[in-house]
């Protein structure tokens, strides 16, 4: 494992974060469980000032490349008519993502998505929706783009 200068990692509250072998976290990523379980794979990178946080469950494949400044979040905060946000509590569902996916910059992985083996996520996406194998999304929200082929 190789940790650059500034990165955090955190398990709080009964969680559990289990790093591969051959991890490596660019500088000041932030890699928090609180609850929940955070797994990353053998060989995956992490970029410098992205943020993984898991309150239930957040799954990343090995050999995956996540570039800087990624956001991949399993939980929102709830909003309650007539309740302070801040009071509310969250709402949370798993994040699994598979082997070798390369997630662009800027990206976004919000509750409850899944995306596939040999996937690519585009620069600024954000991924609402699951994620086949073997395909290309960009946009706001994410849209298939193509499919990679041989």
């Amino acid at each position: 494992m190789k940790l650059d200068k500034g990165v955090r990692l955190k398990a709080t509250d009964g969680a559990t974060l289990s790093l591969g072998d051959r991890v490596a976290i660019d500088q000041f990523a932030d890699v928090y469980a609180k609850i929940g379980t955070l797994t990353v794979g053998n060989d995956t990178f992490v970029g410098p000032w992205t943020r993984i946080i898991a309150r239930e469950n957040v799954s990343i494949g090995s050999d995956c490349l996540i570039a800087e400044s990624v956001v991949i979040r399993d939980q929102n905060h709830k909003v309650v008519a007539g309740e302070l946000t801040r009071k509310a509590g969250f709402t949370s569902a798993p994040i699994q993502i598979g082997n070798n996916v390369w997630i662009g910059a800027k990206a976004t992985i919000v509750p409850g998505v899944t995306i596939g083996d040999n996937a690519v996520i585009g620069a600024n996406a954000v991924v609402t929706e699951d994620v086949p194998p073997n395909v290309v999304v960009a946009g706001v929200p994410a849209k298939r783009i193509r499919d990679i082929t041989q």
